[in-house]
């Protein structure tokens, strides 16, 4: 844009040039500058609205900010995902926070399947799971549906986390741990949350 702009002030120069050369022609003059004028800066608030819009693109953002729709006054730290290995009873843990990139519709199914890869122990049980499918867009929702009945199985879990509270109450019954009476309810708790 800014060529344009010096070849059409160039072309004015020299119809002034040609029209002040001329006594007669002063009131062609006066109009033709008033013309340029109001094209002068026409362009220069177009200049200046296009040099906002872009400084509004280039303005960078931070995820939160993209998905929330509004602006923070501070950045969040970056989450490491959480890697599953293929324990059932790390898989609510892996999947509350996997959950967030499979519920995203902003994210391909795609970029989601390489997520999934990547959130992946390498050689374990969830590994190999995922691995065997290619990893393309039309596989993404198979590996995840085998992923949820393999390792989220909603019975298995409950079975997983019952031993789990049996198998500190038994501890601390024989006395191999011993819990305070609050401490023990805290452990409770936080098994059963």
């Amino acid at each position: 844009m800014p060529c344009k702009v010096k070849v059409c002030k160039a072309v004015q120069e020299h119809i002034l040039e040609l029209l002040l050369g001329d006594e007669t022609l002063s009131g062609e003059y006066e109009d033709d500058f008033n013309k340029a004028e109001k094209y002068r800066d026409k362009m220069d608030q177009l200049s200046a609205e296009l040099e906002y819009a872009v400084k509004g693109l280039n303005k960078p953002q931070s995820e939160a900010e993209i998905s929330q729709g509004n602006t923070r006054k501070f950045k969040l730290p970056k989450l490491e995902l959480t890697r599953f290995n293929g324990d059932t009873k790390d898989f609510l843990n892996f999947w509350s926070q996997f959950e967030k990139i499979h519920i995203d519709s902003n994210i391909d199914d795609d970029d989601k399947m390489h997520y999934l890869i990547h959130c992946s122990v390498p050689g374990s049980k969830m590994s190999r799971l995922v691995s065997s499918f290619p990893p393309t867009k039309e596989n993404y929702r198979k590996a995840v549906q085998q992923v949820k009945e393999l390792f989220g199985r909603e019975d298995l879990l409950v079975q997983i986390y019952i031993r789990d509270l049996l198998g500190v109450v038994l501890q601390n019954a024989t006395g191999k741990i011993r819990l305070e009476l609050s401490e023990l309810n805290d452990v409770l708790k936080s098994k059963l949350a």
